[in-house]
């Protein structure tokens, strides 16, 4: 229940985990995986540094965006520890700030500095570098992105377009339609979790003047965002039709069932504690569906 958690029953390890946000590491997993996949359909031999290194970037960039909107939003009051969603270790005491802090940077550094070690060039090192710095942007800065009401385009471009085209160009050196089609199915998947979470913080998000899309518009609006974001890449996959992946288009509809009882849930819930189960999910909805990509056609 609300207010419930007893933290005393929490260790360190879980404390962590809890701040990181294990679950979201899902996220980036699935997107540098479908990106692989296509890309293996116009390379003889996939890269695995590239690949591996692709995943490591986006894992320690999603650890440290997240720690550093833990430390972030602690300081400015957003993290009540009657709040719906998941109990935040900085403000109940299980984690010290200057600890998140300094870890969630340290992420963002060895994201920005690993693709040094890889033969990716030096327009590539910059982009990661610049995304590294969006990850602290994302609510930090003086134009903090999610306090903005920026985040799911953020997270289309991020989650969406770096990290699904950007390896396929590292190893075909070009970009296609069929990329573009896999980057825009599955970065809307990734706004999903968020776009949840924005709905279910909505009343807390306006007290410290967070001005997502949800707080700007309303219950309705944020109910029809994840509508839209769930069933349009299931729209979309007709088009892989045109480039050829016939199979691919069958296997995710194994996922629509699934896609229907969460957005059903969604709009006959009012947001509270059980939204937190409607996040793990959202999240599975969104790998499950990268998963039939890769299983239905793309390997």
């Amino acid at each position: 229940m609300k207010g419930k958690t007893n933290t005393c029953d929490i260790s360190q390890f879980q404390a962590w985990m809890m701040a990181i946000r294990a679950r979201t590491i899902l996220i980036p997993t699935i997107q540098v995986m479908v990106s692989t996949a296509v890309t293996s359909y116009y390379v003889e031999n996939i890269n695995w540094n590239i690949a591996i290194g692709a995943w490591l970037v986006s894992v320690l960039i999603t650890i440290g965006m997240n720690l550093i909107n833990d430390v972030i939003d602690f300081e400015k009051g957003g993290d009540s520890l009657g709040r719906f969603g998941q109990l935040k270790v900085i403000r109940a005491g299980l984690l010290s700030k200057r600890a998140v802090a300094i870890t969630g940077f340290s992420c963002l550094a060895l994201a920005a500095a690993l693709p040094l070690l890889l033969p990716v060039g030096w327009p590539i090192c910059l982009l990661v570098t610049f995304c590294a710095l969006l990850g602290y942007c994302y609510t930090g800065g003086p134009f903090p992105i999610s306090y903005l009401g920026l985040s799911e385009l953020f997270i289309f471009i991020f989650y969406g377009g770096a990290l699904i085209v950007t390896p396929f160009y590292v190893q075909t050196g070009m970009v296609n339609g069929a990329i573009i089609l896999a980057a825009s199915q599955m970065g809307m998947l990734a706004i999903l979790p968020n776009a949840l979470n924005n709905f279910r913080d909505m009343a807390e998000d306006e007290q410290i003047d967070k001005r997502t899309l949800a707080v700007r518009f309303g219950k309705t609006f944020a109910r029809c965002e994840i509508a839209l974001l769930t069933f349009t890449p299931f729209i979309l996959n007709v088009v892989w039709l045109f480039y050829g992946f016939e199979s691919t288009i069958m296997a995710p509809l194994l996922i629509l069932p699934l896609a229907f009882i969460f957005v059903r849930q969604v709009w006959t819930t009012e947001p509270g504690p059980v939204f937190n189960r409607y996040f793990g999910l959202s999240v599975i909805v969104h790998f499950l569906f990268g998963a039939a990509l890769i299983c239905g056609g793309l390997l």
